[in-house]
């Protein structure tokens, strides 16, 4: 039987400090992406910005689902090397983006969101095949 292990251990890693910081109200501001505290030498928080949420109970129960759900679909689809290597590039671009655009910001969505498009590429043709087929069917001709 599949073991999604590498989705269990970044959920776990996620959730500890997600749900803390609701215990902890100084833990998301130390932690989050700031871009002026980076530039003042703390890079470190461009990996602890993925642990802790900015969006309150709601962003919290959310990203800790979809981790749950998209992570074990894709851990199960690309095999435990490739998903972390999906994570962690959504992770590393997201993160930069955010530093580079001068936004403060924390959350692992931006990961999630690359594990999330890189398996919806990944979908057989034939059911990429299906969609467009149907898609077809149901929209009207258009005339020139």
């Amino acid at each position: 039987m599949f073991k999604p292990y590498v989705t269990a251990v970044v959920f776990v890693v996620t959730a500890v400090p997600s749900l803390l910081q609701f215990a902890l109200p100084g833990l998301e501001p130390a932690w989050m992406r700031d871009p002026a505290a980076i530039s003042g030498g703390e890079w470190w928080r461009l990996g602890t910005a993925l642990v802790v949420q900015d969006g309150g109970v709601f962003g919290v129960l959310f990203n800790l689902a979809f981790l749950a759900v998209i992570g074990y679909a894709a851990e199960r689809a690309f095999g435990p090397g490739r998903w972390l290597l999906l994570y962690a590039s959504g992770a590393i671009a997201g993160e930069a983006a955010g530093y580079l655009l001068n936004d403060p910001g924390a959350g692992n969505s931006i990961a999630l969101c690359g594990l999330a498009d890189l398996h919806g590429f990944a979908l057989p043709a034939g059911v990429l095949a299906g969609w467009a087929g149907a898609y077809a069917r149901t929209t009207p001709a258009r005339t020139a």
